[in-house]
């Protein structure tokens, strides 16, 4: 395999290798989908990191599904092993846009570690957060 140099002579990264501070790691999968549940409640859901390299890619789908629908969304992140600081501010500012029309954000996750994230940074209280998609079908959202 013969790599690829940039102008300057660098390495440059491959389609499956990002550079990051100048070592390079295999690319995680990441995928976002938006989907509809029966109760009419937008869910768009992550599978991947949500991190500095990913958030970009949710930010769009998820403001866009707050401001195209009533009630509450939904995060779907069991899926979802880790969260950054750059994730957690993309699901705070919908939060945000969300509270300010009095409706909710709300969160899928029984994922020990996304939930110890959420707890570190003290922001779990800004959220409603449910196990599961069965659980938030049991339960009025927003409430």
């Amino acid at each position: 395999m013969e790599a690829s140099l940039s102008p300057t002579g660098a390495p440059r990264a491959g389609p499956t290798q990002a550079c990051i501070l100048g070592a390079k790691r295999p690319m995680a999968s990441f995928v976002v989908a938006t989907e509809q549940l029966d109760s009419g409640v937008p869910v768009v859901s992550i599978t991947g990191e949500l991190d500095l390299a990913t958030a970009a890619a949710l930010e769009d789908p998820l403001l866009a599904a707050c401001d195209h629908t009533d009630g509450a969304v939904a995060v779907d992140l069991t899926g979802c092993g880790f969260i950054d600081l750059r994730g957690l501010h993309v699901l705070l500012n919908a939060q945000e846009r969300l509270e300010r029309a009095h409706r909710a954000l709300v969160l899928i996750t029984g994922n020990p570690a996304v939930l110890r994230i959420l707890q570190v940074t003290r922001v779990d209280g800004l959220f409603e957060i449910h196990p599961s998609r069965a659980a938030i079908t049991r339960t009025p959202l927003g409430a």
